[in-house]
């Protein structure tokens, strides 16, 4: 991702650089910036409050935290299919996905003393369900469902709503808006 955004903006006129930041620890001054993005990456932070903590730090006064984030309908059906995906001999994994659309309000709220959520669901049909639970394979160090197995290649239909939605966290209230 890192890459692509490099090259989608070579030709863009920018004044900022790229740069891939631990978010527990942003080497950067306080109030250094008036946004910051966290798109689809907060459940992956091993200390999530921390890293609040270090993007509240290096906001300006009136800055915004842009977030994207699943619902846990989400998280619930991608475990369902890995573990379907799974051999016997596999343990199930538990990225234990702690900022959804359910808790990353609250979560937030704790930096920041405006938090509001935009809403962004789709439904989602997928004609292969089988074929989604062999893609989910791929990459893990699962074994692919076999040709015999159920789901794989059954031409089973999938449709679900995917949760999903934008926090915009503000580093102070604008009594504006």
């Amino acid at each position: 991702m890192f890459e692509e955004a490099q090259t989608n903006l070579k030709d863009i006129p920018h004044t900022f650089e790229f740069r891939i930041v631990d978010a527990q620890q942003i080497p950067y001054g306080d109030s250094s910036f008036d946004y910051g993005i966290a798109n689809n990456m907060l459940y992956h932070i091993p200390n999530l409050s921390l890293a609040l903590s270090e993007i509240r730090r290096v906001l300006k006064t009136g800055g915004q935290c842009f977030a994207t984030t699943i619902g846990q309908n989400v998280v619930d059906m991608f475990a369902r299919l890995m573990q379907a995906a799974q051999s016997e001999q596999s343990e199930p994994q538990d990225d234990g996905f702690k900022f959804t659309l359910t808790s990353g309000a609250s979560l937030q709220a704790n930096y920041f003393p405006q938090v509001t959520l935009e809403r962004l669901d789709r439904q989602v049909n997928i004609p292969d369900a089988g074929l989604l639970s062999a893609m989910l394979s791929s990459f893990t160090h699962m074994d692919a469902p076999s040709e015999h197995d159920d789901d794989a290649g059954s031409q089973k239909p999938l449709s679900f709503t995917f949760e999903y939605g934008l926090f915009i966290a503000t580093s102070q209230a604008n009594t504006n808006q």
